[in-house]
């Protein structure tokens, strides 16, 4: 570099891009997507609920979609969802909630 010149700067990866109005995160994992695994069907779409673990949101046809899934539920704050009582849970039950289809809310 000779005197007088601006130092060069690295432009950074971008760590997340919009779709619809939804936040999506890049992750260094196989779908290019945070909270998004392979599945043999598809994409699993993944996220931690707070004092739960991890709840499967479902399984998708592409990461893409997968992602916008994770999205969504962060939006709507399923993330910050208590966990449900287990001791009165009983297998293959459940009563209709906000989330159809995600038997780990369901108490």
């Amino acid at each position: 570099m000779e005197e007088g010149e601006p130092p060069i700067e690295e432009e950074e990866e971008p760590t997340s891009e919009f779709v619809a109005g939804l936040k999506l995160f890049f992750g260094r994992g196989k779908s290019g997507y945070k909270d998004v695994y392979p599945h043999r069907k598809g994409w699993q779409a993944k996220v931690s609920v707070e004092d739960k673990g991890v709840c499967s949101l479902g399984i998708f046809k592409n990461a893409k979609q997968a992602a916008i899934a994770v999205a969504q539920a962060r939006a709507e704050g399923l993330h910050l969802l208590p966990s449900p009582d287990k001791t009165r849970a009983k297998p293959g039950f459940g009563s209709a909630h906000k989330y159809p289809g995600l038997a780990c809310l369901v108490p």
